[in-house]
């Protein structure tokens, strides 16, 4: 499907499935962290919108 699709993972998790998504060529991947963490709802927004055009 060409719909967004928004993931969260946990850096450290290992499952085969997860590890798969992560490899995928349209995955984008964004680190949450203390200084991210503020504005990745304003990039997120972003990424979605650009993604339904």
């Amino acid at each position: 499907s060409d719909k967004p699709l928004l993931l969260t993972l946990h850096k450290k998790s290992r499952d085969s499935l997860l590890q798969d998504i992560r490899n995928m060529d349209n995955v984008r991947i964004l680190e949450i962290t203390p200084v991210t963490r503020n504005i990745l709802p304003y990039k997120i927004d972003r990424i979605l919108k650009e993604g339904l055009r």
